[in-house]
Parts: structure tokens; C-alpha cells; sequence
């Protein structure tokens, strides 16, 4: 018998760099406020550490709210009049500050604003028809940024500062039926994402001066509106929601790194929704529609991995990257991380196996690693240059591990490292 869990690092022009073992980690996807049907996908702002305030509409078109300030609270009604078919948007600039958006049944921008003892609906920018449900951003108290999709296809801003100015074409190529999702970590910086007619993920960046649009994560296709969550100046956090219900995360720290799958059940045609209220712990909350309309959960926190597992993780880099990772209960199952393209390519997947006799978790390790190093390789009578990221494996005893550096294949013109645990036969 042969047991062998490889984990590959594989360049193809970009290179997703190679990940430090994480202390931070997500947890398992829990349902919240359960027995409330959604009718649309949710929003989540946070104005604190340990305040969550979620919204999505209900059927008859009202805006509902659950809040969580250490417990989750129960469902309120707060009325108004969203569009069948869309989402509100929130956020807050302040600690008892809430600015709630929403497409009304004309098609118009509404405003519902808390400001800490009642909410207040009123028109923003009448006259613009918005083709989309809206998001909006803010960077400083009194200030707000609101974005939605026009009948084009192009982005539209709209802006508060004390007080609301026109609207403005930020041009782009908005998939239809989609929405754009924007955050701020810094003074005058807005980020922007739309899943484009493509179905790719696109950017377009407010650094004070001018917009910039520009193509991410080339290669996965998006099925829902993007969310973007930010912990910090230079951190973005990127979801959406994949063809099979999951939640797709790409994450930016100075570098855009692979894609990762984070499971769950997200209702077809909805998407997701994601807030980070702690810069000094790096807290994301991800919020969902489930295929049966309540709403789901999932946390990023610094907590540290449940004890007596054993961490495994993936990128494959020929179409994505796409990561995926898994922890396994360390006594009775070790992870398996495969590509389901083959040898570092397409999308990547990790599972939990059982042990075998020789496998024992409490055992010393051994490990090897290959450095990152610049490659050169013929492509069709073209030369690609670029960088493999190296990889690392620790196995138990009874595992022999097997590092191989990067080489030109002549089959496939790719170049990759290869790292992996080998179980001698028996």
C-alpha cells in the first residue's frame, strides 16, 4: 500500500505566493435568527468589535434587521420599499451610525438611516433609475460613498460629504443582473468589484485622483455579485459565490493571492455579504442566504484552530490559483489535498482521510522545502520567464518526505515544485 498527499506550487506567468501556516481560521457555517425566511441576499455592517448589524428584504418588501452585540437579537421590521429582486446595502461610519440603501419599487436610490434611537427613510439622487441593487462605502465619519449598476452596464457613484452631489458614470462592464460591492481602508481610497459579462472579477481603485479599472483572479468564474471586506490599509478580502453554492474567497495583502473554497449552501441568484470589524485581529463575518432562505454564517478569526487537528492546504496554479484547504481530527484522519486538473492545475481540493497504522499524530516530524526560484521555459517557441513559489511539507513518522524543485516540462511548457508525504509499500 502507498499513501502520498502532495502539495504542489505551480507558476504559470503569476504565481500565488507561498502561505505561512495561518493563526487565524475559519469556522464552521452556523444558521443565525433561524426561522426567518430572506427574500433577498443579505448586508452586514459594523460600526465595533462585537457589533454586527445583518439586513436583507423580506417578501412583502420591508427591510428586515437581526443584531448582534455580543448575542444575536431578534428580527425587526423597519418597512420601506425595496425592488423585488434586489438587496439593501449598509454601513457604518460611527458607533451607533447606521446608513442603510436600498433600490425602491421606481427604480430610485432610498436612504434609512440610524443615528442611535430611530430609523428615517428619505430619497437620494432622484431622477437616476438604477439597474441594480446598490452598495456604498465610507472612509470617514460624514462621509459616503454609494455605487450602483445603470442600465449600460457602467458603474455609478453618488457622494455624500455633508452634502449629496450628482451622479457619475465610472464606465466599467457590469454583468446584468449583478451588483457592484465597495469598501474604503483609508482616506480618499475606494475599491470597487463587479463580476464583468465574463463572469471575472474586476477592480476598479479610487487612490484620491482617478479611477483605475483592472481584471483579478483571471480565470474563475463568478456565479453572484462580489463582496469585499477590509481589516486595514492595503488588506482586501474579496467572496463571491461559486457555480456549486460555495463561498469563493480571494484575499489581497500588497499581492493578490489564489482563490480558496469555503463550502457552504448559498441560494442560487444571491450573494454574499461580508463585514471585518477588528484591524487588530483581522475578524471577517461572511453572511449568506441559504438554499432554504435563512441566513447563514461563517467567522475569520484569531482563535486558535480546534485542538487535536492537523492542518492541510492547496494552491494550484495553472488557472487561478485556487486554494483550498481542510483541518482533520489529528487521531484518526490526515488531509489530503489534491488538483482536480492534475499535476497543480485547475481547482483545488483538500479532504480528510484515515490514518494508517504507521501514521501516528503525536509522532516527531521530519520536513524538507524547495526556495523559490526564477524559471525559464519554452512555450510553443516562446519563452515564459517567471517565479515558482517553492513549497514546504512536515510528515509524521512513517513518512518519508519527497521535495522535487521546479523543472521545464516538454509536454505541458509549465514549471512547479513538488512537495508530498510518501508511505513506503508494504
Amino acid at each position: 500500500m502507498r499513501f502520498v498527499m502532495v502539495l504542489f506550487s505551480v507558476s504559470w506567468l503569476a504565481v500565488s505566493p507561498a502561505r505561512a501556516q495561518d493563526p487565524y481560521w475559519w469556522h464552521n457555517w452556523q444558521t443565525i435568527g433561524p426561522g426567518q425566511a430572506l427574500d433577498s441576499s443579505p448586508t452586514v455592517s459594523s460600526w465595533g468589535v462585537d457589533r454586527l448589524d445583518v439586513f436583507a428584504r423580506r417578501a412583502d418588501g420591508h427591510l428586515l434587521h437581526i443584531g448582534y452585540d455580543g448575542a444575536w437579537r431578534g428580527w425587526q421590521d423597519l418597512g420601506g420599499d425595496i425592488a423585488a429582486g434586489t438587496s439593501p446595502a449598509c454601513v457604518s461610519w460611527g458607533n451607533n451610525r447606521i446608513d442603510c440603501f436600498v433600490q425602491n419599487s421606481n427604480h430610485e436610490l432610498f436612504h434609512d438611516g440610524w443615528e442611535g434611537n430611530t430609523w428615517s427613510w428619505q430619497p437620494i439622487g432622484a431622477g437616476q433609475k438604477l439597474d441594480s441593487s446598490p452598495t456604498v462605502s465610507s472612509w470617514a465619519p460624514g462621509r459616503l460613498d454609494v455605487f450602483a449598476r445603470g442600465a449600460d452596464g457602467h458603474l455609478l457613484h453618488i457622494g455624500f460629504d455633508g452634502a449629496w452631489h450628482g451622479w457619475q458614470d465610472l464606465g466599467g462592464d457590469i454583468a446584468a443582473g449583478t451588483f457592484p460591492a465597495c469598501v474604503s481602508w483609508g482616506n480618499n481610497r475606494i475599491d470597487c468589484f463587479v463580476q464583468n459579462s465574463n463572469h471575472e472579477l474586476f477592480h476598479d481603485g479610487w487612490e484620491g485622483n482617478t479611477w483605475s479599472w483592472q481584471p483579478i483572479g483571471a480565470g474563475q468564474k463568478l456565479d453572484s455579485s462580489p463582496t469585499v471586506s477590509s481589516w486595514g490599509p492595503d488588506r482586501l478580502d474579496v467572496f463571491a459565490r461559486g457555480a456549486d453554492g460555495h463561498l469563493l474567497h480571494i484575499g489581497f495583502d500588497g499581492a493578490w493571492h489564489g482563490w480558496q473554497d469555503l463550502g457552504g449552501d448559498i441560494a442560487a441568484g444571491t450573494a454574499p455579504s461580508c463585514v471585518s470589524w477588528s484591524k487588530s485581529t483581522h475578524r471577517i463575518d461572511c453572511f449568506a442566504q441559504g438554499s432554504n432562505q435563512s441566513l447563514l454564517h461563517i467567522g475569520y478569526s484569531p482563535s486558535p484552530r480546534p485542538p487535536g487537528t492537523v492542518h492541510g492546504e492547496i494552491d494550484c496554479g495553472f488557472y487561478g490559483p485556487y486554494h483550498a484547504e481542510v483541518d482533520c481530527p489529528a487521531a484518526s484522519k490526515h488531509p489530503v489535498c489534491s488538483c482536480d486538473k492534475g499535476f497543480g492545475w485547475g481547482k483545488g481540493t483538500c479532504s480528510c482521510a484515515d490514518n494508517t497504522s504507521s501514521s501516528s499524530p503525536n509522532a516527531a516530524r521530519t520536513s524538507c522545502s524547495v526556495a523559490p526560484e526564477n524559471y525559464r521555459c519554452d512555450l510553443n517557441g516562446v519563452v515564459v520567464s517567471g517565479l515558482d513559489a517553492g513549497c514546504s511539507v512536515s510528515c509524521t513518522t512513517g513518512f518519508q518526505p519527497v521535495c522535487q524543485p521546479s523543472s521545464c516540462n516538454t509536454g505541458t511548457n509549465w514549471t512547479g515544485s513538488v512537495c508530498y508525504c510518501a508511505q513506503p509499500s508494504h
